[in-house]
């Protein structure tokens, strides 16, 4: 098993258990359209056309997109893999950990690694893993001992952090301590030892989501919750008692998240082969999360089945 990328750094940080499980990313539309605009703004940079905020705030810089590099925790030397590898990284070692930087600007003496980002609220730039691992190996790569790391918003101040020579060594010790957690879940896992997997906001993008027993167990009470619903019951008791009513919210929480990417799941199968509802409906081709609308007994029906298989 390869290691984690740079995307995927915090992930590992936070619950390396996950990386002894299976991977099955599934694409989602969001997931499209945010391809879709890393490939506009890619376009723009390769015909000089650098974007507003980054030529004003770094007039002097030779600016690139789509930088793909990898960092050698064995050797502690950073190389560019290419550019426009779209997270192609076959030409990588076992002993490298491997990212993309979506545009980075050098001069003889400076370093500027930038993330684009929407809406979607990530680590500040100042503690951002996968930000820093592309400061950490392009700075090991062209010489330099400090680095600007900046998230690139589209509709907020861009935030920037400046990454010094000890920032950047005390994070070459993390991203190893990182991957040793991550082998050694995978060693524990491979002897049947029973891990600790960690929840929260970094689950919603897990490759291991389906496969984590947490979101089995999850799925098996969100189907008994359902069962209730449907004989006319209340699944989640008398809100006027506090910590009953902290649970439901902590399980509806986590139930959105859960049924958020069934929901994905269900509309990419449906791209590649029809799937037949209740009441002799069909969810085809072209279908699209957000306009075409599952309902509870819809979505109930393929919870039911998906958990039998």
């Amino acid at each position: 098993m390869s290691n984690p990328t740079s995307s995927k750094l915090y992930l590992a940080r936070v619950c390396p258990s996950s990386f002894a499980l299976p991977a099955a990313d599934v694409p989602t539309d969001d997931a499209a359209a945010g391809i879709e605009r890393h490939a506009e703004k890619e376009t723009a940079i390769n015909d000089g056309r650098i974007p507003e905020a980054l030529a004003e705030r770094w007039p002097h810089l030779k600016w690139y997109a789509e930088v793909a590099y990898a960092f050698d925790t064995g050797t502690g030397k950073g190389r560019i893999l290419g550019y426009g590898l779209r997270r192609d990284y076959g030409r990588a070692k076992p002993t490298e950990v491997c990212g993309t930087a979506d545009a980075v600007g050098v001069d003889g003496q400076a370093l500027v690694v930038i993330d684009w980002k929407s809406f979607a609220e990530v680590e500040r730039a100042a503690v951002n893993a996968q930000l820093h691992l592309g400061a950490l190996a392009l700075a090991r790569h062209y010489g330099r001992h400090t680095a600007t790391v900046a998230i690139h918003y589209e509709a907020r101040p861009m935030d920037v952090a400046e990454l010094d020579m000890f920032d950047l060594e005390t994070f070459e010790t993390e991203v190893s301590a990182i991957l040793d957690a991550v082998q050694l879940a995978r060693l524990r896992h491979s002897k049947g030892e029973e891990l600790e997997y960690v929840e929260g906001d970094h689950c919603r993008h897990c490759p291991a989501f389906y496969a984590c027993p947490r979101k089995r167990a999850l799925q098996m009470q969100v189907e008994s919750q359902l069962a209730v619903l449907e004989e006319g019951g209340s699944p989640i008791g008398y809100l006027d008692d506090d910590a009953q009513a902290a649970a439901a919210y902590e399980f509806t929480e986590r139930a959105e998240m859960l049924l958020k990417r069934l929901r994905a799941a269900v509309y990419a199968r449906a791209k590649e082969r029809a799937i037949p509802l209740p009441g002799g409906k069909w969810l085809r081709s072209g279908a699209t999360e957000g306009k075409d609308k599952l309902d509870a007994d819809q979505l109930y029906a393929i919870v039911k089945e998906i958990g039998r298989a």
